[in-house]
């Protein structure tokens, strides 16, 4: 399941549902100042449920020096010279080398005019290029609803919920984390 980036057309336009247009383009080692500003601006809140601390310099840094996308392939979507979304694809290997986990942000200013859908649409893409089958994601619905709405709407479905999974910045409210996944094979309405 080798892959080269050749086959992969970047950048390239992507037209939201406002008509604004954005550039998909993969993330490059020069990137680190403007991914670390564009994480930055996702409100804590929403940063709070991702995996890593993505407002250290020291994370992104290590992302930026790291780059192998056939470990972890980012795409990045700019506008203005200013990164406004991130998505990535986390292969696995082994057992698992036939699925990948998916991963996207937006800044709030590009929510519901479509970046999402078209960044997890050019994931998608190239998801099956490298020949996967399945790819997951993992979202918290009660503070994610906009990404189970697109994922659903792309045909992603819920595999698994893990109840009281995470639990919300006052460290109170227990939330289910559901695992969404979409079968590469039969899906075709991306």
């Amino acid at each position: 399941m080798s892959a080269s980036v050749h086959m992969w057309p970047f950048p390239k336009e992507a037209k939201l549902s406002d008509g604004t247009l954005v550039t998909l383009r993969l993330m490059v080692p020069g990137d680190e100042a403007a991914v670390l500003a564009f994480f930055r601006a996702v409100p804590a809140d929403d940063r709070y449920y991702l995996k890593d601390d993505v407002t250290s310099l020291e994370v992104v840094r290590g992302w930026a020096k790291a780059i192998d996308y056939n470990r972890v392939l980012p795409l990045l979507a700019v506008k203005d010279g200013q990164v406004i979304g991130d998505g990535s694809l986390h292969f696995w290997q082994g057992a698992r080398r036939h699925q990948a986990e998916v991963r996207i942000s937006v800044v709030p200013e590009y929510r519901s005019r479509g970046l999402g859908r078209a960044m997890m649409r050019e994931l998608i893409r190239i998801a099956r290029e490298r020949g996967l089958r399945r790819l997951l994601m993992e979202v918290v619905p009660a503070r994610e609803e906009a990404a189970v709405r697109v994922t659903g709407m792309l045909g992603f479905t819920p595999m698994v919920v893990l109840p009281d999974y995470a639990i919300d910045r006052s460290g109170l409210l227990a939330l289910d984390l559901i695992v969404m996944a979409l079968d590469l094979e039969e899906a075709h309405n991306y």
